[in-house]
């Protein structure tokens, strides 16, 4: 729950710009965007001493969380991960997509040493929220997370010959 963060607060609001921060009792889009990716992040980040976060260069700044889901999707894993990973994308609330996002990062955390572009992840999270973003973001991730590499390719056609 949001409430169990009230201690980072100060530093949170200390950065985060005046038009993020609801006027009203609820947290904006901007707020639990934000607050749900640093939640995910420290998940990610807890016990390992090497940084888990992808930096946002040129070369990483479109990177979505499919492209990082998609090492788990090995051989012996695939069918499952995919099974959650559909669970995620299928969600049709906020609540739904973060629960599902944060069992992912976990089986993440625990099978690879995967960085995720956090940065990119908190924007997602924003624009799932708007209702004629949500499938925008959801068929970025999934491309990411389903599409081959050209090294995949080259690997299967190695092993075809």
């Amino acid at each position: 729950p949001y409430s169990q963060t009230i201690g980072v607060f100060s530093t949170f609001y200390k950065y985060l710009p005046d038009s993020f921060i609801s006027e009203y009792g609820d947290l904006s889009y901007q707020e639990k965007a934000i607050i749900t990716s640093l939640q995910i992040f420290a998940v990610h980040q807890q016990g390992n001493s090497q940084s888990v976060l992808l930096e946002a260069d040129d070369e990483n700044k479109y990177k979505n969380i499919g492209y990082a889901l998609k090492v788990l999707r090995t051989d012996e894993n695939a069918k499952s991960t995919d099974r959650r990973f559909n669970a995620m994308i299928s969600a049709d609330t906020f609540e739904e997509f973060t629960f599902h996002l944060r069992q992912l990062i976990s089986l993440l955390k625990s099978r690879s040493d995967q960085k995720v572009n956090y940065a990119k992840l908190a924007q997602d999270l924003y624009y799932f929220q708007i209702p004629s973003m949500r499938e925008n973001i959801k068929l970025s991730w999934a491309k990411e997370y389903y599409k081959f590499t050209n090294k995949e390719k080259d690997n299967k056609g190695e092993e075809n010959e």
